[in-house]
């Protein structure tokens, strides 16, 4: 389970310029109470996330109690994030002992994500005979050790991997953020499916970055990781770099035109989209995508995104390729198509500026959904 709740920012109380032997005591007060306005102002959503995990698994909020030692390592937590300004996960444990003597652990974790907190719930329970189960929301059904044993292996994976820095451990954080449920069986099936986006990411990890694009759920399937739902995708890594996407069909390697919504809304104030539009925005206007070729050549495709992605810059730009060596740039996205730029000696093809044209009117039609 997972709920991304926005803080405005804390209004940390201005220190006092004493230069009195007691401005190290309102330095300390300061700190305080801003330890004391932060977990006064973010416990309410605490609680509204483990009243949602416990009305789920047909459990009572009210009997749970916070432990001694798990609200002193809660406090901790905060106190290193105010005082060190350092971007650490809260979390805050709930127990609960039923007269049989089972004990449940009911977590609400607080992971940050830019200026946002992600909150996600884990409930555990043991019996009395030591036997540890898992709480499985989307299934509503109660799961022991052996059976969530897959999830524990796919941590060791990545352990290994960021262990060894190895770029694959980008990917597998990456999934692993998006659908923390993700099994070893899924991610092993994903990489078979999508063998040669992890090779190309090999290669290109310096100025790519893996992301995936997510597949509408037309049939209404049940919720939960479905390795079907998303296409595995290479974007440039560089945040001002937009309009292109690499993903895999069969053994092929297809270059995208790609832009999401986010893309498209940038303003001076750095106004998030959601933040005007609400959290439909992405659901009413969804990506721009577009695919312009496609290759078994894995240096063609390479070679190709050296000349997109590895170039600094230092504004928005907006490439959108018309095929492996042919592109429209512009740094305003109203503009483009102006002038076809090539990336080698050939003559642009009439494909290609076809391609061109098209790109035009369904970007222009893509524009007006803002």
């Amino acid at each position: 389970m997972g709920n991304i709740v926005k803080f405005d920012q804390i209004n940390r109380n201005e220190k006092k310029e004493t230069g009195y032997p007691s401005e190290a005591a309102y330095l300390c007060v300061d700190h305080n109470l801003d330890m004391f306005n932060f977990i006064k102002s973010i416990l309410p959503y605490f609680d509204d996330a483990a009243k949602e995990m416990c009305s789920i698994a047909s459990l009572k909020f009210e009997k749970f109690t916070i432990l001694e030692e798990d609200l002193d390592d809660f406090l901790e937590r905060v106190d290193n994030m105010l005082d060190d300004d350092i971007e650490c996960e809260l979390a805050l444990c709930y127990t609960f002992i039923s007269r049989s003597g089972t004990t449940y652990r009911l977590t609400v974790h607080a992971i940050p994500e830019d200026e946002n907190l992600r909150l996600v719930s884990d409930l555990i329970k043991m019996d009395t005979n030591h036997i540890v189960s898992v709480y499985c929301p989307d299934e509503c059904v109660w799961k022991t050790d052996a059976e969530v044993i897959q999830n524990n292996e796919m941590l060791k994976r990545f352990k290994k991997l960021s262990d060894s820095h190895s770029p694959e451990a980008d990917i597998m954080e990456m999934l692993l953020t998006i659908y923390p449920e993700i099994t070893d069986d899924d991610y092993r099936k994903l990489k078979s499916k999508s063998n040669l986006i992890f090779k190309l990411y090999n290669a290109t990890n310096r100025f790519m970055t893996p992301d995936v694009i997510e597949v509408p759920n037309k049939k209404n399937d049940p919720s939960g990781v479905n390795i079907d739902r998303f296409i595995l995708c290479l974007r440039p890594d560089d945040p001002f770099r937009h309009g292109f996407a690499v993903t895999q069909k069969d053994q092929k390697l297809i270059l995208n035109q790609y832009l999401e919504p986010v893309d498209i809304f940038i303003t001076e104030d750095d106004i998030h989209p959601e933040d005007q539009f609400g959290e439909d925005f992405y659901t009413v206007t969804g990506p721009y995508i577009m695919e312009v070729d496609r290759t078994s050549d894995m240096d063609i495709v390479k070679h190709c995104l050296r000349s997109l992605a590895n170039r600094y810059t230092k504004e928005d730009v907006y490439t959108l390729p018309l095929s492996f060596y042919a592109s429209l740039e512009s740094t305003n996205l109203e503009n483009i198509g102006r002038r076809i730029f090539k990336r080698n000696e050939r003559d642009i093809s009439e494909t290609e500026k076809k391609c061109a044209e098209l790109t035009r009117k369904r970007i222009q039609k893509y524009l007006r959904k803002f």
